[in-house]
């Protein structure tokens, strides 16, 4: 019997902020090995680097000797940063990947709220008076 690497997909997201993705990944095999276990596994991530692997930023999980679902936390992220992310399993033999997936980290500068402000009344009568608006929204002015 030939070793084989552990066989892994990257799942969605559970949730998405501005320094942090938590997502799915799912141990589908552990792989044929003499110990039949996987040593670590998670996911492994990079801003710059499609495929990433266990050499960049990683989270651990420890051994297991079954297949299963499970979530990582990402921490310590950029605002507003599109990271790609890989599943990823180690046993015996090699390293098992998922595939990539992309995802972007939230902006940390809320949306800019318009807002309305009026003019000074001029030409003020009995019955009437001239006025005007300036409506602002993400450094935009109307009039």
């Amino acid at each position: 019997m030939t070793p084989s690497s552990p066989v892994v997909s990257t799942g969605d997201t559970v949730k998405v902020t501005i320094n942090s993705i938590e997502i799915f990944g799912t141990i589908e095999s552990i792989g044929l090995t003499a110990t039949e276990s996987i040593t670590e596994y998670g996911h492994c991530w990079s801003s710059t680097i499609y495929a990433p692997t266990v050499y960049n930023d990683r989270t651990k999980h420890e051994s297991r000797t079954d297949t299963c679902t499970y979530t990582s936390t990402l921490t310590n992220l950029k605002p507003n940063t599109t990271y790609y992310i890989r599943a990823y399993a180690i046993n015996e033999a090699d390293t098992g990947y998922g595939n990539t997936k992309m995802f972007k980290t939230l902006n940390d500068k809320p949306p800019t709220k318009p807002f309305l402000s009026t003019t000074i009344p001029t030409d003020v009568t009995k019955n009437s008076a001239r006025s005007g608006c300036l409506f602002f929204s993400d450094l935009s002015i109307f009039f």
